[in-house]
């Protein structure tokens, strides 16, 4: 029962790290390079736990088993946050740009309908309507 309760944390370590290594499976959503790599990481990363505690793996070396496991780890986690971060500065920018687009189309409408007023149709061409805002004519 005591190893039962020591094996818990490990498998179900092992278990989220396989789910992450599955999702890669979806052709509809694929995850990027990184995303594998971290779900990969955390089965090796269970696997050491797991001989651990079943006292496979000697105590004496543990520093070292944590850095081989560590320094990759916050590797992947710094470009999993990234990969993250880059993709939400995009789509801010997208927004940004979506509404300085946006702004400029209803002024070109609004110039059109002023057009329509005042000549009986739309503008063809642009340079026609800039002059006609600039001039009024």
């Amino acid at each position: 029962m005591i190893l039962a309760n020591r094996l818990i944390l490990p498998i179900l370590f092992f278990l989220m790290g396989l789910a992450v290594l599955l999702t890669n499976l979806n052709p509809e959503r694929p995850q990027s390079i990184w995303f594998l790599l971290a779900g990969a990481m955390i089965l090796i990363f269970s696997i050491f736990w797991a001989l651990f505690s079943l006292n496979v793996l000697s105590g004496k070396n543990w520093l070292l088993y944590t850095a081989i496991i560590a320094v990759p780890s916050l590797l992947l986690a710094y470009r999993n946050y990234a990969s993250i971060a880059d993709e939400l500065e995009f789509k801010r920018i997208e927004a940004e740009r979506f509404e300085v687009v946006k702004q400029r189309l209803i002024k070109i409408r609004e110039a059109q309908i002023a057009y329509k007023l005042a000549k009986g149709k739309f503008c063809k061409s642009f340079d026609e309507l800039i002059a006609f805002v600039n001039n009024g004519t």
